[in-house]
């Protein structure tokens, strides 16, 4: 045997006992489980959502569950996962009515109380600037948009509805007249398809004293609620 490889073996035995040993994996230091009970009033048929995404990887959605609801149809959503610090549960109610919502926790409090827990209602113009808008837009399943007037409960009334095909006619005409084309209206509310292929919905702040009278406009894409 070689001389010199025996007289290493006992220093890489040492450094060998060093290192530490790989142990398997442990449990999630963090399980949540999301409950959601949905009504829907909206007058046609919705999808109802729950998913969790990690934010710290640019929205990788880590689990989802869903549904479609039937008209006047009651169901609730059950997820259940691992979760860890920068996850968000995301609650996509569509439009409809939310009646219970609950999300239980197991695990390491420091990786718990990490996770966000956001509840939105799917409608088009979202965002934290518009929690004050005085109308809510959603797309109905077939490619049209149902637009809600809000009163000062918060409450939503469907002020109009318009189709898919509604919205690609309306576009077509604004490139041949070079015009802005009124879509629909109702309860002082409209959408309009723009000479620059996109969408505007218009209403008033009629429920807020210091707003009153003034007009809201948000803008999206043309083919914001497209059926690709």
């Amino acid at each position: 045997m070689n001389r010199r490889l025996v007289h290493t073996l006992p220093a890489l035995v040492l450094i060998i006992g060093l290192l530490p040993l790989a142990l398997p994996a442990s449990a999630a230091d963090c399980i949540v489980t999301v409950t959601a009970t949905l009504v829907n009033n909206t007058g046609e048929e919705r999808t109802g959502r729950i998913r969790i995404i990690d934010t710290n990887d640019n929205g990788r959605i880590v689990a989802n569950t869903e549904a479609v609801f039937a008209l006047n149809e009651t169901r609730t959503l059950t997820l259940t996962a691992d979760v860890a610090a920068g996850y968000m549960i995301l609650l996509n109610r569509a439009g409809m009515r939310l009646t219970a919502f609950d999300t239980a926790f197991t695990g390491a409090p420091e990786v718990c109380d990490a996770v966000q827990v956001f509840i939105g209602d799917g409608r088009i113009n979202a965002g934290l600037n518009q929690n004050a808008a005085p109308l809510a837009a959603y797309c109905t399943r077939r490619g049209g948009i149902d637009v809600y007037d809000i009163n000062n409960q918060g409450e939503g009334t469907l002020a109009f509805r318009v189709t898919a095909q509604q919205i690609a006619d309306a576009l077509a005409l604004t490139r041949q007249t070079g015009l802005n084309q009124k879509i629909g209206e109702g309860l002082f509310n409209a959408l309009y398809a723009l000479t620059t292929s996109e969408l505007q919905l218009q209403g008033i702040f009629d429920y807020n004293p210091a707003d009153s009278g003034k007009v809201y406009n948000f803008i999206m894409p043309g083919d914001t609620c497209a059926v690709k």
